[in-house]
């Protein structure tokens, strides 16, 4: 959408993701992309979030009571991953006045 990566590079970092890291801890090990870019990417994902629920529950592709429990479960990793970037983001300003 926004051209910071390829097709190519999609795949070649999907193959580099390691055993539990999600594909933005990938791009950041990588540093294919900021910690920045990688907050506007979770935005988003949170603003395309209910349009794609609301195709699936109107296409009856997935039940309401499934993909409510998939949603509560993908909030609270987000929370999650969100306090561990902007723990790590402190610990890298911090490091620049050491």
């Amino acid at each position: 959408r926004w051209g910071w990566l390829t097709k190519f590079e999609l795949g070649f970092y999907l193959t580099r993701k390691r055993n539990g890291e999600l594909f933005g801890e990938t791009l950041l090990r990588y540093n294919k992309i900021s910690e920045y870019k990688l907050r506007v990417l979770l935005k988003q994902q949170e603003i395309e979030q209910p349009k794609i629920c609301k195709y699936f529950i109107q296409n009856k592709i997935i039940d309401n009571k499934i993909l409510f429990e998939y949603l509560n479960t993908l909030k609270e990793h987000n929370i999650k991953y969100s306090k561990q970037i902007k723990n790590k983001i402190y610990i890298t300003n911090e490091r620049k006045y050491l």
